[in-house]
């Protein structure tokens, strides 16, 4: 895969997640899809927990071309948990449920 169409793709999948205007309150203000993970920050806190999946490596450690850093951060509000997806560094999905 060229970097054209990686970028291509990442540039559709940040758009068509951004379409569905997920979005979660947090105490310093409101997230949604599309925001850099330092605003995130910024506006809720630290997360409840992480986790990171890292790109993937060749046998040199070189990272694979077309390969991202995904992240999953959980949050507690008042009885629903909130589960943020970031693809390096912005957030592509929020998901809740009690």
């Amino acid at each position: 895969m060229n970097r054209f169409t990686y970028f291509l793709g990442t540039l559709l999948l940040l758009s068509s997640m951004a379409a569905h205007g997920a979005t979660m309150r947090c105490s310093n203000g409101i997230i949604s899809t599309g925001d850099l993970a330092q605003d995130v920050l910024t506006k809720c806190g630290e997360p409840v927990s992480s986790n990171k999946a890292n790109p993937s490596v060749d046998e040199y450690g070189h990272i694979v071309k077309g390969a991202a850093l995904i992240e999953y951060w959980t949050y507690k509000d008042t009885g629903m948990n909130y589960e943020l997806r970031f693809i390096d560094g912005r957030l592509v999905q929020i998901t809740g449920n009690r």
